[in-house]
């Protein structure tokens, strides 16, 4: 006979999975919880704990089961068992509703690979245009020295000047040959000057309005916060990103709010459920989902309990009772 009695349950608080309003625990886990409770006949006791030390009460027999938005993985079911899925789930980048613009996040913007194409070929238009004019202009009446140095640097600075329409200066081409060369250079140059600097702004207005982080290939060198000894931290590490590890979701978002870090990167129901409720107009989720992944009940390896839960799970998901909880947490269907 299967022991139905006191089950002890290890969770941590993690919105709307598991929340506390006074002193009543709700969410969905809760819900689904109670819910194959009342269905196999098992009285229990919720003992809360911080997340990292979940699976290893559970390991060491303190606890007979654990929630909190556990993800199934082969590293965990080396050492627990799970139960048939609850929740189909994946990652979400949460980011500040209004960027941040740094100084050097700004500088680093006129070096996109766009930018510096636009730049290669403007430095390679003034070096043309600045040997052009010392050629024609060096023998002649003008202002530039006949030696190449520094009749090609005060040719550069013509060049630029120009380009720039600042003006030319000191340095005037009096030569037929050279004047046409330089009407030619500025109506050509005009062109390439002008693009460059709009893109530039354009770079730096985008920023203003945006992130620096968009998708998870953005999460590079970005500090990333997330909560320690979860999946999403595994999934940090092989995006290349600076992991900045919190005991809890909230001090991640803390941590977003005062510019610790980047991004917050999580299960995606708990940041969209904080995005839409106590972050709404802070911090907003960008980018689709990526790293699926299920959540499940955890327990004792070679627990009775497994099976018992299991039945009680597929029969909800058969008769609708499942579906009908998503939509009340979800607010969508599943």
């Amino acid at each position: 006979m299967t022991e139905l009695s006191n089950i002890k349950i290890g969770l941590s608080i993690l919105p709307p999975f598991i929340m506390k309003r006074g002193e009543k625990l709700v969410g969905f886990e809760i819900d689904l919880w109670e819910k194959v409770a009342n269905e196999i006949g098992a009285t229990y006791s919720y003992i809360s704990m911080p997340f990292k030390e979940l699976l290893p009460a559970l390991e060491n027999k303190k606890i007979d089961m654990a929630m909190a938005g556990l993800t199934l993985t082969e590293e965990r079911e080396e050492i627990v068992d799970f139960s048939h899925g609850t929740f189909d789930s994946g990652l979400h980048i949460l980011v500040p509703s209004k960027a941040r613009v740094r100084f050097f996040g700004a500088f680093r913007s006129i070096f996109t690979k766009e930018l510096r194409n636009i730049f290669i070929i403007l430095i390679g238009f003034v070096l043309i245009s600045a040997h052009l004019v010392w050629f024609m202009e060096r023998n002649g009446p003008g202002t530039l020295s006949g030696s190449y140095i520094p009749g090609i640097f005060n040719a550069i600075w013509w060049a630029l000047t120009t380009l720039s329409t600042v003006g030319y200066g000191d340095y005037v081409p009096v030569t037929i040959v050279g004047r046409l060369v330089a009407m030619l250079i500025i109506l050509s140059g005009m062109a390439i000057f002008g693009l460059y600097i709009g893109q530039i702004s354009s770079a730096i207005t985008i920023k203003r309005l945006r992130s620096d982080v968009a998708t998870p290939e953005d999460l590079a060198g970005k500090k990333v916060a997330t909560v320690a000894h979860t999946a999403s931290e595994q999934t940090l590490r092989k995006l290349n990103a600076s992991i900045v590890p919190v005991a809890e979701i909230e001090e991640a978002y803390t941590k977003l709010d005062t510019g610790e870090v980047d991004a917050v990167v999580f299960d995606a129901p708990v940041l969209l459920y904080y995005a839409h409720n106590e972050g709404k107009g802070k911090a907003t989720v960008v980018g689709g989902l990526f790293a699926r992944q299920s959540y499940g009940f955890a327990l004792q390896q070679g627990s009775p309990l497994t099976e018992e839960i299991n039945r009680a799970v597929l029969k909800f998901y058969d008769n609708g009772e499942y579906a009908a909880l998503y939509k009340k947490w979800f607010g969508e269907e599943y």
